[in-house]
């Protein structure tokens, strides 16, 4: 394979073309330019390599060509100025921090194609407003949209089979998600700090929530849960403000587990109610729902609340 290779740009031109032909730019090609604020990438492209634009701070305006496969680790890093970006469908991984401090990047597009956001790839981009999830990708990463404080739509599409821990954590201003029934496991401290969170829509299919998964949703008012659901694990809500819970038409069994992932059988419960009724509420932060359970430790047999505080959840 014929590859031609950008190796480093010295000038301080605003703009700057890179000639068609090239096929890949090489690492710190452009690294830390502090003075070129376009840059024109050929058709030919293939390969953007590590650290190639990295502390371009003053780049506002790239595009990057459906050519192009591979996006490399930390390859727009703090690139401050950078307000837009559209990853091609050709491009399988965006790696490590690819995008990491981008604190300009408002509009991003993730084609269809991409299969992988890796670890904290867009981490701190704290303009970053909405993202839509394609289909096709298989993996959100640890911390890949960490602290993206003006983060307030999310859109994950049907066919996303994992989200690592902390994928959402901190991100201050989203108020709504929906988790599609494609993902089976929502892991440790997902959507830790969410504290604009008000709603969770939790799809048939999923079955875990694990440990502080939604902790310090302080907003939280209203979650669904799935039949398919079997295990919350401790705090995985705790500090929320939910005032209702509501299960899907049929029985399910939630199980409670301490840290040690331990099985509790006197904190198994059986949920027989459809929907919450309106007069489960919140009563000094305590959230109280209407359900059964056998075990008198947590609930007399003449009363149908169950304090879910008590239970760490």
């Amino acid at each position: 394979m014929n590859v031609k290779i950008l190796d480093k740009y010295v000038g301080n031109d605003i703009l700057v073309k890179v000639p068609e032909g090239i096929t890949c730019i090489g690492p710190y090609a452009f690294n830390q330019n502090k003075t070129v604020k376009t840059i024109l990438l050929p058709s030919t492209l293939k390969y953007i390599q590590y650290n190639s634009f990295e502390d371009c701070t003053s780049l506002e305006n790239i595009t990057i060509p459906s050519s192009v496969s591979c996006i490399q680790k930390r390859a727009f890093a703090g690139c401050t100025s950078l307000k837009s970006i559209t990853i091609p469908s050709a491009v399988r991984w965006i790696e490590y921090q690819a995008f990491c401090g981008c604190s300009s990047l408002k509009h991003l597009t993730i084609e269809k194609g991409v299969e992988k956001i890796s670890q904290e790839a867009f981490v701190n981009c704290v303009s970053l407003a909405s993202v839509v999830i394609p289909s096709t990708v298989r993996m959100i990463g640890t911390g890949a949209f960490y602290n993206c404080s003006s983060l307030k739509n999310v859109t994950i599409e049907e066919g996303v089979k994992t989200i690592c821990r902390s994928a959402f954590a901190k991100c201050i201003s989203l108020t709504a998600i929906t988790i599609p029934s494609s993902i089976q496991n929502i892991k440790r401290n997902t959507f830790f700090g969410c504290e604009s969170l008000e709603y969770v829509d939790i799809k048939e299919g999923v079955r875990t929530i694990d440990a502080g998964a939604f902790y310090r949703c302080s907003h939280l008012k209203k979650v669904y849960l799935p039949y398919t659901l079997s295990y919350i694990y401790c705090n995985a809500f705790s500090g929320a403000a939910a005032k209702y819970v509501i299960t899907s038409d049929n029985n399910g069994y939630l199980v409670f587990h301490e840290d040690d992932g331990s099985e509790l059988n006197e904190r198994e419960i059986n949920w027989h109610n459809n929907i919450i009724p309106p007069h489960a509420k919140m009563v000094d932060n305590w959230l109280y729902i209407n359900a059964y359970t056998e075990k008198r430790k947590y609930c007399e047999t003449t009363v149908d609340h169950i304090n879910l505080r008590t239970m760490k959840f």
